[in-house]
């Protein structure tokens, strides 16, 4: 364990961005289509198979606004309001996992939530995590160092990397390891920049890929989709290509109380990886609306795609979109919801493409 981290930091902090890019096994370019205009396409003629699933809402279990969709064992876990709930694959509502508080079993913040084989890692501060089971039992609580992000947990059990932020481009370090609540060591950055005169605060910094296939992350504002190996090496493994829409790691960590005012990332679109389904990478952004980018890794084209509903289903929008910004963890379905202009209850659209 040792020796693998020393070997990669001497490979990390030897290479830097545009090394790494070249060592990515795919080139992603979507220069001229992140602002390009296409045809809209049916969902039902452009998918294997649809499925729409109303969730079960009541009083007391009310869903306005979905932050996370998980798929696991034919269970959904909705993560909305400050609230963690479990519905079987019909949408019926089956219970909560823990609840907001200041209790020994309850979480008093929900800053994040991932999953880590059949445990529900609940991020309650950017330091301390709960973990409970899918029955909504409480199993532990771990403490973290302080500056961690987010987690990306491995597949041995109680092994996680810790991202930890890069707010002013100086950090040394880019991941804690930890097993159990052992900081056992850390990776460092590739590169490092002159210490900016004023903070930005960017709240998500580290997005992580979801399904079982291609176990990777992406960084804000960064082009390139890293993945984790069996042996716990983080590898290039696809360079992205927005170009204009993408900021240089100069212009985010270069930036100063006067620039502020200027608005230094205006028009700037950072990307994000999906995951991989039937051998085609799937990436969207929070700002480009409607549509979403997929990669095919067989023919290496890329595509834009946006997907319209069937007028008259479940009530959706006439201008509703199909977006996928979840995916099920064995890579099944492709996932987004739509809530219905009646108000009733938010739809899940589960896609296999």
């Amino acid at each position: 364990m040792v020796k693998y981290f020393i070997l990669l930091a001497i490979l990390l902090t030897a290479c830097d961005r545009s090394q790494e890019n070249e060592r990515a096994i795919f080139n992603i370019d979507l220069t001229d289509l992140v602002e390009s205009t296409v045809e809209p396409i049916n969902i039902d003629k452009w998918s294997k198979k649809v499925r729409y699933v109303p969730l079960e809402t009541t009083d007391s279990v009310f869903i306005k606004y979905i932050q996370k969709v998980y798929l696991h064992d034919n269970k959904f876990l909705i993560v909305h309001s400050g609230r963690i709930s479990v519905f079987d694959i019909q949408g019926r509502y089956l219970h909560d996992i823990g609840k907001k508080g200041n209790g020994p079993e309850e979480y008093a913040d929900l800053f994040d939530l991932c999953l880590h084989g059949n445990d529900i890692y609940v991020q309650e501060t950017p330091n301390r995590i709960k973990v409970y089971d899918w029955e909504g039992k409480f199993m532990r609580n771990l403490r973290y160092p302080e500056n961690i992000r987010g987690i990306y947990p491995l597949p041995d059990k109680d092994e996680i990397f810790a991202f930890i932020p890069n707010l002013f481009g100086n950090t040394p370090s880019r991941f804690y390891h930890i097993q159990g609540e052992t900081v056992t060591d850390s990776i460092p950055n590739l590169r490092l920049y002159p210490k900016a005169v004023f903070q930005m605060m960017f709240w998500h910094e580290f997005f992580p890929t979801q399904g079982n296939r291609l176990n990777g992350f992406m960084e804000l504002y960064n082009d390139t989709i890293y993945r984790i190996t069996p042996k716990r090496e983080i590898k290039p493994y696809a360079a992205v290509q927005i170009g204009k829409l993408q900021p240089t790691e100069t212009e985010r960590y270069g930036v100063a109380p006067g620039d502020i005012r200027k608005n230094p990332m205006e028009g700037k679109k950072p990307m994000i990886a999906l995951g991989e389904c039937e051998e085609r990478i799937y990436l969207y952004s929070n700002y480009i609306v409607n549509l979403f980018f997929c990669f095919d890794k067989k023919t290496g084209v890329s595509q834009a795609l946006e997907i319209t509903y069937p007028k008259g289903y479940y009530s959706l929008s006439e201008n509703a979109r199909f977006v996928p910004r979840f995916l099920a963890d064995d890579n099944s379905y492709l996932i987004d919801w739509e809530q219905p202009e009646n108000d009733n209850n938010p739809v899940l659209i589960l896609v296999e493409p």
